[in-house]
């Protein structure tokens, strides 16, 4: 068993920071949600940033389309979770 790393951008906020009661099961709730998480350090159990995953793109890319999904996603985390969301980019280490 070792530690493995990967890093990407997700739109949400630290788990600290949320305020919705996600129940018994926090990884259940983000299954149920569409959310993931990054972990910034290895073992970091509740430690962790939620949200929605956000995939690499182009400069170029970064439209009006774009930003309108961003922008949607990021008022959907905060109906959800009661938090404003920011777009994070960091390691996500297991």
């Amino acid at each position: 068993m070792g530690i493995s790393t990967d890093g990407g951008m997700i739109l949400g906020a630290p788990m600290a920071l949320v305020t919705a009661d996600y129940g018994d099961d926090l990884w259940d709730w983000l299954d149920e949600h569409g959310m993931s998480h990054l972990s910034p350090y290895y073992d970091s159990e509740y430690d962790v940033v939620i949200g929605f995953t956000i995939e690499d793109v182009p400069m170029h890319k970064m439209d009006s389309v774009w930003l309108r999904t961003i922008k949607e996603l990021g008022e959907k985390f905060e109906s959800i979770t009661g938090t404003e969301a920011s777009l994070i980019g960091m390691q996500d280490i297991n």
